[in-house]
């Protein structure tokens, strides 16, 4: 048995504004406007999705290659095995980091946890000596604490005062209305 196809038949009024061309001219705005849409999500997803175009295996080879085997050559040379290097090997870590950030440019791996991989992997081999940063002597904390407490506690007062002045000068203009 074949299928009936009905047609529907969409009449417009003598008197309405759309005629023919209006029509095929809103549909082909329509059509566009959602061309346009999707090809902008299309390229949105693509821009801020690196894991499409990261090059891992390009990632991986470079830094492992290539920047680390020249930094370990120079850490080589230094007695980081006893004493915390660092700020003799500060231009060392830079050119690390330098060397790293071109690979990650070349390979399109722009993932942060990549490179925290690899920068925290080296300061569990090179600079596991270093003391982690502390909080700063009672002196100069008191420096940078006490004008925040002062400000703090002084403040709800020179508010009122402020308040109390405005009212005062407030009834002092407002005229006195005589019965």
């Amino acid at each position: 048995m074949g299928k009936v196809q009905q047609l529907r038949v969409v009449r417009i009024h003598p008197k309405s504004s759309l005629a023919c061309g209006d029509i095929e001219h809103i549909m082909t705005s329509l059509i566009s406007t959602t061309l346009i849409m999707c090809l902008a999500f299309i390229v949105a997803e693509l821009d801020g999705s690196d894991a499409l175009l990261c090059d891992r295996a390009m990632f991986d080879y470079g830094v492992h290659n290539y920047c680390i085997p020249k930094y370990e050559k120079l850490m080589a040379e230094i007695n980081y095995q006893d004493e915390c290097p660092w700020p003799n090997t500060q231009r060392y870590y830079y050119n690390l980091t330098i060397c790293v950030e071109r690979v990650v440019n070349i390979t399109v791996c722009t993932d942060p946890s990549l490179k925290n991989k690899i920068f925290l992997d080296l300061h569990r081999t090179y600079f596991f000596h270093c003391p982690f940063l502390k909080d700063p002597d009672v002196p100069a904390l008191l420096l940078f604490m006490l004008p925040c407490i002062i400000v703090t506690l002084l403040f709800p007062f020179f508010c009122s005062y402020i308040t109390s002045k405005d009212k005062m000068l407030h009834t002092i203009i407002e005229p006195q209305v005589f019965l």
